[in-house]
């Protein structure tokens, strides 16, 4: 849903297909740590951080070295950070990195929905003045809360009384906000949105009753991005290579991406008769990670720019790209890249 009241929906109706999925951290920490159990060889070591990295280099230490918050330390060929968007090892690597702060938090909590109307497994997101506010569904009757708005407001949201945290978000998704009248007369009052609309029935999301007790957080947003991910003996993975803004749902996505590159090209290096630590292979995995992120990166954040100005020519281009992309064809090309 747009702040111009243009409305655009993906769906694959009748082939079973869904275009994203939904899963909770707990659940893939749970089967992280399950998997982890049948390796004699991998330790976990928890309530400690890293506070000192010194890398391997040819003048230099053989094995890159790290001390903990306890004053332990460890040796290792191949050192890994994925110590988030803090990134311990990404200082210690001295890279430069690009960020800014959107000066906007996100607020997260676990919802209850009304028994009576379920959602379906429909994910809803609106587009409102502060900032996106979406619902992601976990259950017929549970869905995940990740509401973009202003520090000031988040501070609000996350101490009022339930029942009006409840009543907040309800209004979220039902209040009318003003509409610039020119964008009105373009785009709400056409044959062609009329046509768009016609050949399908739009769903709205159900009513939150309930609030968890205790799921409610905030945190910081911004973008921030490392020139370089890899460094002698040395990589960053995820956030700490990397931030975007939440409203895609792509952070964790971008994560998982590095994963699967990194684990590819190591692999190549071992069997390749190469150490782990092969800069060949590490630069590669930078290659095809800057590849396939930044696009995205740029992406996601050109999108949070249009929405967060309420100028003409912004609201212009929002409801043009949403009634354009509500074409079929379009739509259909945008749920297969999805499926890709």
């Amino acid at each position: 849903w747009g702040i111009v009241g243009e409305m655009i929906q993906f769906d694959h109706p009748g082939n079973g297909r869904n275009v994203a999925y939904i899963i909770e951290n707990d659940l893939i920490l749970e089967s992280l740590h399950d998997q982890i159990r049948h390796f004699p060889n991998i330790n976990i070591i928890n309530g400690t951080g890293v506070t000192q990295c010194e890398f391997l280099k040819p003048e230099g230490p053989e094995v890159n070295s790290v001390v903990t918050k306890q004053g332990e330390n460890f040796t290792c060929d191949l050192l890994m950070g994925a110590d988030g968007f803090n990134s311990t090892v990404r200082k210690c690597m001295n890279v430069n990195t690009i960020g800014m702060s959107y000066d906007q938090m996100g607020v997260v909590a676990t919802l209850k929905l009304d028994a009576d109307n379920p959602h379906h497994d429909v994910a809803f997101q609106r587009f409102i003045p502060n900032g996106p506010i979406a619902l992601l569904p976990l259950s017929e009757t549970e869905c995940s809360l990740v509401w973009t708005t202003t520090k000031q407001h988040a501070k609000e949201l996350v101490e009022m009384e339930a029942s009006q945290f409840v009543a907040s978000i309800n209004e979220a998704y039902t209040a009318k906000f003003e509409v610039n009248s020119l964008i009105r007369n373009i785009f709400h009052n056409n044959p062609i949105k009329s046509f768009l609309r016609s050949s399908e029935e739009h769903l709205k999301p159900s009513t939150v009753t309930h609030v968890n007790d205790k799921s409610r957080a905030m945190f910081p947003l911004g973008f921030s991005h490392a020139s370089s991910y890899v460094s002698s003996g040395v990589i960053i993975i995820g956030d700490a290579a990397h931030r975007i803004h939440p409203l895609a749902g792509q952070g964790v996505n971008l994560g998982f991406g590095d994963v699967v590159k990194i684990t590819k090209n190591l692999k190549d290096a071992l069997y390749n008769g190469c150490k782990i630590n092969d800069m060949q292979y590490l630069l590669k995995y930078e290659r095809e990670c800057l590849k396939s992120n930044i696009p995205i990166m740029m992406g996601v954040h050109a999108i949070q720019r249009l929405y967060s100005n309420e100028n003409i020519p912004s609201a212009f281009l929002r409801a043009a790209g949403l009634t354009v992309a509500n074409f079929p064809p379009l739509k259909k090309f945008f749920m297969d890249k999805a499926f890709a």
